[in-house]
């Protein structure tokens, strides 16, 4: 039998690069016969730039960023030539992990990191977009850049997080557009929702950033309002693309301001790893994330493999930590099972329940 281990990451236990390791080590021991192939999975979000490094062959870099609430850190990012590869999660995200708060949350290292990249040489940015604690539209990205943001008496506005958002009225966006001239920049994103409505990434996904169901409410009247205002300053539609509601409206704010190109974050993995083609050449393909639920389904790389596999008629199975829908096709999900005195928030001890729910699943497909 031919296995595909091709898992994303289980936040908080292990990376994806981790759990395909885990996964392959299990089954090498276990079933010597079974032939095993490993290719974590990525989607734009957080560990993309880990499994990018596993899979290609780049040099690696370094870029100072401040994170989410301010704090400088240098960052891993990618290179191959003229082309670079960033992951907005290390700058809208945190090292701190009960850390929530929309309103204070920037995503002004991702302008940081891009205007490194272009001093560096830079032709093409491509931006992972996801693991985001931030809800800011991209606004504190686009004022690294040199956009110029005003309240409603003409006064500067220097956006610092959602909280900001109410006091914009204006903006001149013409000087991000000079900084990044002659540069493409992409955002693979790690969703493929819309920025707006009951289906938008802001509707979606603020309350997971810990966000209460009125400021969730006052984060959509907003987004609403200042996308009127951002498209008739820019001249680009953006808030009904797909993935402009990713990283807290990143995915827009980068449209908007930067003119950038937005992707489904899995399908240009897919290509640029041949993935389809790993699929067709395997009989099993093995699956995974740490919770398997409604926002799986938005573009997100494990269920975006399953739906590869269904099309190609090729079996798959899903580990996941828990699992909160049912996923298309009857493809089977195996949850992680610990036994008595484990932790499932300790890695040590996911591990080995990855370990026993992957040869779980061997073993049924070997029968």
């Amino acid at each position: 039998m031919k296995l595909l281990v091709a898992p994303d990451s289980f936040k908080g236990t292990s990376s994806a690069t981790q759990a395909a390791n885990i996964i392959v080590d299990a089954v090498a021991r276990e079933f010597p016969e079974v032939e095993t192939t490993a290719l974590p999975v990525a989607d734009g979000g957080e560990g993309f730039i880990e499994v990018l490094d596993y899979v290609g062959e780049f040099d690696r870099i370094s870029l100072e960023c401040a994170d989410a609430f301010g704090k400088v850190r240098r960052v891993p990012a990618l290179r191959d030539g003229s082309e670079f590869f960033i992951s907005s999660a290390f700058a809208t995200g945190t090292d701190e992990p009960d850390c929530f708060d929309v309103l204070h949350a920037s995503s002004a290292g991702v302008g940081q990191m891009i205007a490194q990249c272009i001093q560096k040489g830079a032709e093409t940015i491509y931006i992972g977009l996801g693991g985001s604690r931030s809800v800011d539209l991209g606004t504190g990205m686009a004022r690294e850049l040199g956009v110029r943001f005003f309240g409603s008496g003409g006064f500067p506005v220097e956006p610092k997080g959602a909280a900001w958002l109410s006091a914009i009225f204006d903006v001149d966006p013409q000087p991000s557009r000079d900084a990044v001239s002659g540069v493409r920049i992409v955002g693979l994103c790690d969703v493929l929702v819309p920025l707006n409505g009951a289906q938008g990434g802001i509707a979606l996904f603020s309350s997971q950033k810990g966000a209460d169901a009125i400021l969730v409410r006052n984060l959509m009247e907003e987004s609403v309002r200042l996308s009127r205002l951002f498209e008739k300053a820019t001249s680009v539609r953006a808030h009904m693309r797909a993935g402009s509601g990713s990283a807290g409206g990143l995915g827009a704010g980068l449209a908007w301001f930067t003119g950038a190109e937005l992707v489904g974050g899995f399908s240009w993995y897919a290509g640029r790893t041949a993935l389809e083609q790993k699929v067709l050449e395997s009989d099993l393909v093995l699956t995974g994330e740490g919770t398997y639920d409604r926002t799986s389904t938005t573009g997100k790389a494990a269920d975006s493999l399953v739906k590869t596999c269904l099309l190609n008629r090729v079996t798959a199975a899903i580990i996941t930590g828990t699992s909160l829908c049912e996923p298309p096709g009857g493809v089977e999900v195996f949850e992680l099972r610990y036994s008595e005195g484990q932790d499932s928030a300790k890695p040590d001890d996911a591990a080995d329940a990855l370990e026993r729910a992957a040869i779980e699943v061997v073993t049924k497909h070997l029968k």
